[in-house]
């Protein structure tokens, strides 16, 4: 997995390129911590070019937005395949994550 950051205003953007799986969710994990220790609370994950999640990899993003959500942020979801929306459905995440079609889309909910 390789994780692709930028800035929009105070939203901090990943592009998740690849698989997040057992091996490597902890790059997830770190990038996030990284940026809620330098006080950014709002997240746009990009899954445009992710590939594959596992257990592992949803286990860790349900941790991560749990802390985000209690550091008073939010993590918003963006571009999921359809394969990757239908596990995600089929596990209720989609339920517990705000998903949206595009980056932009993600991006301007934040200021409504």
């Amino acid at each position: 997995m390789e994780i692709n950051k930028k800035y929009v205003d105070d939203i901090v953007v990943f592009k998740v390129v690849g698989e997040i799986i057992v091996e490597n969710r902890h790059i997830l994990k770190e990038s996030i911590k990284d940026e809620l220790n330098k006080g950014k609370m709002n997240f746009v994950l990009d899954f445009s070019e992710m590939k594959y999640i596992d257990s592992a990899g949803l286990g860790i993003l349900v941790i991560q937005n749990k802390k985000v959500n209690e550091s008073g942020g939010k993590i918003k979801l963006s571009s999921l395949s359809k394969d990757i929306l239908s596990l995600f459905s089929l596990t209720h995440l989609d339920k517990a994550f705000d998903i949206y079609n595009s980056i932009d889309d993600a991006i301007k909910s934040f200021a409504g």
